[in-house]
């Protein structure tokens, strides 16, 4: 769903859009006109957008609650544990399969992991966008939430030590750390290649630097929806997942900062 959250990214972030100039941006990520066009009409259909007048793309409501389920995790990297494991234990009957599924499918997006069939585990407090996905789909008589800082028994494994939850399993983290590898040799020999030259040009297009701006951007949160982001102590000793969402973020904040004020593509990506 790649440039369907790009689009939806960038007109969530200005009141109307015309659809040419989307057109312009995504040529330069090797879309055609068409591609482009089919999307927009995608969304639409979808109730994500509306057209507030011909031509032009304007986010809905719909629009902005799916984009901000995309980009609202935060780097729980840069932040200090509070030594808490939140805890949802779910109960959904087979006559609320599909509500059941969605959360399931959901708070795995969010973070958490498996410690029973039934019973979802994660170190970092999300209970405000737990409680609204809970409201949403009215689950509120089939779900326990609870948080605490003890187990009495079988609680997550610390790296290197016994125990039936290890992290690695709950949480495939050899899968991400592979990712993260993929990723970071992505970035060390093709992106950071492309983008090296900027800080030494005068003559820089904007519309260039915020192509590349997007594409790490779409980067970064592909590799935060998939990593938990636990506390050093469950992570792998050669885990480098903190070292490259770090070098990764600020290298979006250098091409943003490349963007001038008075360049159209400048209210993208100020803060």
């Amino acid at each position: 769903m790649n440039i369907e959250k790009q689009l939806l990214y960038l007109i969530s972030k200005v009141e109307k859009i015309e659809g040419k100039t989307l057109i312009t941006i995504f040529e330069q990520m090797n879309y055609t006109q068409q591609t482009i066009r089919n999307v927009l009409t995608k969304l639409k259909k979808d109730q994500f957008i509306t057209s507030p007048q011909r031509a032009f793309y304007q986010i809905t409501s719909l629009g902005i609650e799916t984009i901000q389920s995309f980009y609202s995790k935060r780097n729980y990297y840069t932040e200090s544990w509070d030594k808490k494991w939140y805890i949802a234990i779910i109960e959904i009957p087979e006559t609320e399969r599909k509500k059941r599924d969605l959360f399931r499918r959901s708070i795995l997006q969010l973070g958490f992991g498996s410690l029973y069939k039934s019973v979802y585990i994660y170190p970092w407090n999300i209970t405000e966008r737990l409680l609204s996905l809970i409201d949403t789909l009215e689950i509120e008589n089939y779900v326990t939430l609870l948080s605490s800082n003890e187990f009495i028994l079988n609680g997550v494994s610390v790296e290197g030590s016994s125990g039936i939850f290890k992290a690695d399993t709950i949480w495939e983290l050899d899968k991400i750390h592979a990712l993260y590898e993929e990723k970071y040799n992505w970035f060390l020999h093709d992106f950071k290649h492309k983008v090296s030259s900027y800080n030494k040009s005068d003559q820089l297009h904007p519309l260039y630097v915020f192509i590349h701006y997007l594409e790490l951007i779409e980067v970064i949160h592909e590799l935060l929806i998939v990593d938990p982001m636990l506390p050093p102590d469950y992570l792998p000793g050669n885990w480098i997942g903190a070292k490259v969402l770090a070098e990764f973020q600020n290298c979006s904040n250098t091409l943003a900062k490349l963007i001038p004020p008075e360049s159209f593509y400048y209210q993208f990506v100020k803060k």
